[in-house]
């Protein structure tokens, strides 16, 4: 692949807990590397839920492999101030280990 199609810039962040002085847990999104990558809308829709609008985005990450972090579902993007969820496991494109495609959706932070 080359090096053009991956332009944009993502960060891997990753749920951290830790406790404070009652014992109470806080949650946040710890960032674990920016890297290069493709981010391509894949689709687009708006549907009324409770009397709201929502819309759901959904969208395709492919990245070069990290070999010092290794991404997992569990894990979020932040690309352009917008949280993107992973909501599939990481599939391995190419099955040489080279990159990785992330199927995502745009969240509410």
């Amino acid at each position: 692949m080359r090096a053009g199609r991956l332009r944009h810039r993502v960060t891997i962040c990753r749920l951290a807990e830790s406790r404070d002085a009652v014992g109470g847990v806080t949650e946040t999104w710890q960032a674990l590397k920016t890297v290069w990558a493709s981010v391509e809308p894949v689709t687009a829709r708006e549907y009324v839920e409770h009397v709201q609008v929502h819309s759901d985005i959904t969208t395709s990450v492919l990245m070069r492999v990290q070999p010092d972090v290794t991404v997992r579902q569990a894990d979020r993007l932040q690309f352009r101030g917008k949280w993107i969820e992973i909501v599939a496991p990481p599939i391995d494109r190419d099955k040489r280990g080279i990159h990785l495609e992330l199927l995502c959706r745009e969240i509410d932070p």
